[in-house]
């Protein structure tokens, strides 16, 4: 082992890149055990090592590799900073269960004097109870402005019900459980 540590401190500007596919995608943020491998003519050696991922998502960013009900989840929150900042509710309606819970709590809420931006949001578990049904816990970061407080950024723990229509598309339904702040910040 010392030649290979002798090895890798005389090539210490190397770099190397680990990619992997995970079978299961449902829990992204499970942990994960990798075995690395190093060889070469001359020595070679294992390390092992456990990480837990921790997947954060610019607001704009491409949803390739992201399952149908996250993919949803993406257009809905960037819809739903459209909907808010211009008052048309229009803009989420296909993105809910008609008449659901959510849809119309947020009938309501964009009628609101509120100014959002979606800094990020983090896929921390997507759950099937059923094969219509999908539970998805993430946590979302805003930008907020509204008449009660100054500008602040807000981070908020929630958790989505989503229902797939006759159609097969992903609605959200409800909130299973009541979204939490996890951090504020004012500017």
């Amino acid at each position: 082992m010392a030649e290979i540590y002798n090895e890798i401190y005389r090539q210490q500007k190397e770099l190397y890149l680990v990619e992997y596919k995970v079978s299961n995608s449902e829990n992204k943020t499970d942990l994960r055990n990798l075995m690395v491998e190093y060889q070469d003519r001359k020595i070679g050696g294992k390390q092992y090592s456990s990480y837990k991922p921790d997947t954060l998502m610019s607001a704009s960013a491409s949803t390739s590799g992201l399952s149908e009900p996250e993919k949803m989840m993406h257009n809905y929150l960037n819809a739903f900073i459209k909907a808010i900042n211009e008052h048309n509710f229009s803009y989420i309606e296909k993105y809910m269960v008609k008449d659901g819970p959510v849809y119309k709590e947020n009938k309501e809420y964009i009628k609101k004097d509120i100014t959002e931006e979606l800094l990020s949001y983090n896929f921390l578990k997507v759950s099937y109870p059923s094969k219509n049904t999908c539970i998805i816990h993430m946590q979302e970061t805003y930008k907020i402005q509204n008449q009660k407080e100054p500008l602040h950024m807000r981070t908020i723990d929630s958790y989505y019900k989503l229902m797939k229509n006759s159609n097969g598309e992903w609605q959200v339904h409800s909130y299973p459980k009541d979204m939490t702040v996890v951090k504020k910040i004012k500017y």
